[in-house]
């Protein structure tokens, strides 16, 4: 049983040795909002105000998260099993104020995406919360190659029947580009003339 336990003491130093000697990057990634907007009739003309449907992707943070093993004294040595949860990087990701609505024609859109609750949206502003976390052994058949954990706090739809037949509207305004129609094939027009 001593033999076990020494090869399992060896194995949890030599992943705590490759842990403490990996280098640590720091990632802070901060994207403000974008837009998409899909105006009725699928063309947006400056000057003229229609309905049209916005979907705010909100604002994407990503960030690099120290290991424990970064915070501790390098001294330390734990349970194999202990090693193993450190030998992740971790990077944070947070998807904030993502939201659907639906404007009429003369309505200040910017204005009604900053409410948190409004009869234009069709999705109210959501978060996500996502831990990445991707393994420093790939090679490792103990240890998940990556982990992923996520947050959605609430989600909250109001969509009515009217509300529907809107953005059903707004859907079938949009043209679609015409192909031409398909000649037909003659059947025998791959087979080469008998000689």
């Amino acid at each position: 049983m001593s033999k076990y336990e020494d090869i399992k003491e060896q194995t949890a130093t030599g992943m705590q040795h490759a842990i403490d000697q990996q280098k640590y990057t720091e990632i802070s990634v901060d994207l403000q909002s974008s837009y998409v907007i899909v105006p009725h009739g699928g063309i947006w003309t400056k000057g003229r105000d229609v309905s049209k449907l916005i979907l705010d992707l909100g604002h994407l943070k990503i960030g690099s998260e120290r290991s424990q093993s970064d915070i501790k004294s390098k001294s330390q040595l734990g349970s194999l099993e202990d090693v193993m949860t450190k030998a992740y990087d971790k990077f944070n990701i947070s998807l904030d104020n993502i939201q659907l609505l639906m404007v009429h024609a003369n309505e200040d859109w910017q204005a009604i995406r900053r409410l948190k609750d409004s009869p234009t949206h069709i999705l109210c502003p959501i978060s996500l919360n996502i831990l990445l976390e991707k393994c420093m052994f790939d090679k490792d058949p103990r240890m998940a190659r990556m982990k992923v954990k996520g947050e959605l706090p609430l989600v909250s739809l109001n969509i009515s029947d009217k509300r529907l037949q809107e953005v059903i509207s707004l859907a079938t305004s949009i043209p679609l580009p015409e192909s031409e129609p398909e000649a037909p094939k003659d059947q025998f027009a791959e087979i080469p003339p008998m000689k």
